[in-house]
């Protein structure tokens, strides 16, 4: 009897390499809104899931690495999340959960049955939530399955993109306020925006452009030394337009996130002539440079006390504690995903009503802790430690590689910090490239462990950055013997 055997599909890596460019080009481009275009929205997430499928497939075919087991598990949790908040509960469990009670107590008083419901206050929300990660999660599995050289075209595309979108904001500011240029009706209408309908975004996508801009300019240098001069001053031009298009989109978190940003690239092109520091001293030299910072950014709200003042008319600072009371009252599980809006309204005291409205919380922390409980908070810690770990092993890698895997630690961290005041990573663009910064952390799929010229020794009497004949697995070469 004639036997069959269906393996899974794969494509060539530079073809899935164009795939994940294409993924890219189309998030940066039409999944810069949370509100609006949700047909922009939708085409996005189905190419997302076509390279998430075909990523899969890919990564099938190669043994599982050891330092892919961590994010991979809180990949499938984090996705996991939002279908486990649509599980219908029965009505003696979901009743008399943490903040359900008022609403059991509505359909009592309505002379109607308490029904079966998800842990989710909004089914709707929750399904939608589940989908927006899709661009995340793809750009993380095609990005473990792509090499070294797709990675930097893939890099390469999506720096040419942003700074369209730069560019476009630019234009933006020059054409007025009422511009035909801006793609949202719902934006900020003084501000540089470009492929996005918020501010904040645009300056977030610039901010992460800059790593880019860095491993490109580090990549054109290893090819080819003497380019070198030529690599600084190209680095430095597009460095100073991403500044100029930073102050143009009015954000102050971009403002004040740029020199730190700037500071990290500059380190990442010069950390081969840096000594080697544990992992140790890198945490405590960050730890003094926050407090340092602190100390400064503390010293210079005492010595301007309207903008204290100004602070504290800020709608989204004053909606802090609401939010913060909030996601105490409702834990272990949270609301559900997609509830802030109707949560937030329903609870806002009625001497802070104004004309701003809040459709997210400005601070992602705070609104995973509202809308899903301490599961959520503990996706994020474990993320976060992770992060911290695979960030520190980044900085010690060398070569292109090297480079990649630092860019990945500094976008990560920008928008790390950024979510600290607003909500970038719940745009399809800063989602995408955030979860190709997590895969270019690791090590992609058929790589050689300890490749990196940093691992293995020098042979004796091996000229430093000689090229190795091809096929050659170790630094331990001796010129002359495979001749």
């Amino acid at each position: 009897m004639r036997r069959y055997h269906i393996s899974a599909p794969s494509l060539p890596v530079p073809a899935l390499g164009m795939l994940s460019a294409l993924l890219a080009i189309a998030a940066i481009v039409f999944g810069g809104a949370t509100r609006e275009g949700e047909l922009l929205n939708a085409g996005v997430r189905i190419l997302a899931l076509v390279v998430l499928l075909l990523a899969v497939f890919q990564l099938s075919r190669f043994d599982a690495r050891t330092e892919w087991r961590r994010p991979l598990i809180l990949a499938a949790a984090i996705a996991l999340l939002p279908l486990l908040q649509l599980v219908p509960l029965p009505p003696l469990i979901w009743s008399h959960l943490p903040g359900r009670g008022e609403i059991a107590a509505l359909y009592d008083a309505a002379g109607m049955p308490v029904p079966w419901h998800g842990l989710g206050l909004d089914p709707e929300g929750g399904l939608n939530a589940a989908f927006a990660l899709l661009p995340g999660l793809a750009m993380f599995m095609v990005g473990l399955s792509l090499n070294t050289r797709s990675r930097l075209q893939v890099a390469i595309v999506a720096a040419i993109f942003a700074f369209a979108g730069t560019l476009l904001g630019i234009a933006q500011v020059a054409d007025g306020r009422e511009s035909l240029l801006r793609l949202y009706e719902t934006t900020n209408a003084s501000a540089a925006v470009g492929f996005f309908s918020n501010r904040n975004h645009q300056a977030s996508l610039q901010l992460v452009a800059m790593p880019l801009v860095a491993v490109i300019c580090l990549a054109w240098t290893r090819r080819a030394p003497w380019r070198r001069a030529a690599a600084m001053v190209m680095g430095a031009g597009l460095m100073m337009t991403l500044a100029v298009a930073t102050a143009l989109s009015e954000s102050r978190a971009g403002m004040v996130l740029y020199l730190p940003v700037v500071a990290a690239c500059v380190l990442m092109a010069v950390r081969d002539r840096l000594p080697r520091w544990s992992a140790r001293a890198v945490l405590l030299a960050l730890a003094s440079a926050v407090l340092v910072v602190g100390l400064v950014a503390g010293g210079a709200l005492w010595s301007r006390p309207d903008i204290i003042d100004a602070l504290a008319s800020d709608a989204r600072l004053r909606a802090l504690p609401v939010i913060a009371t909030e996601a105490f009252r409702n834990l272990p599980f949270g609301t559900g995903l997609g509830t802030f809006d109707e949560v937030f309204r329903s609870r806002e005291a009625v001497e802070s009503l104004s004309n701003a409205y809040l459709n997210h919380a400005h601070n992602d922390y705070l609104e995973v802790a509202l809308e899903t409980g301490l599961p959520g908070l503990a996706l994020v810690v474990l993320f976060l430690a992770w992060f911290a770990r695979r960030g520190g092993d980044a900085w010690a890698r060398r070569g292109v590689d090297g480079d990649l895997a630092c860019a990945g630690a500094i976008i990560v961290a920008t928008l790390a910090l950024h979510s600290l005041v607003d909500y970038p990573l719940r745009t399809g663009a800063l989602s995408a490239l955030f979860g190709f910064a997590c895969a270019l952390m690791l090590p992609y799929a058929g790589q050689v462990p300890d490749r990196s010229s940093a691992a293995l020794p020098e042979a004796p009497g091996q000229p430093r950055g000689e090229r190795l004949p091809r096929g050659t697995r170790t630094r331990a070469w001796i010129p002359g013997r495979d001749r």
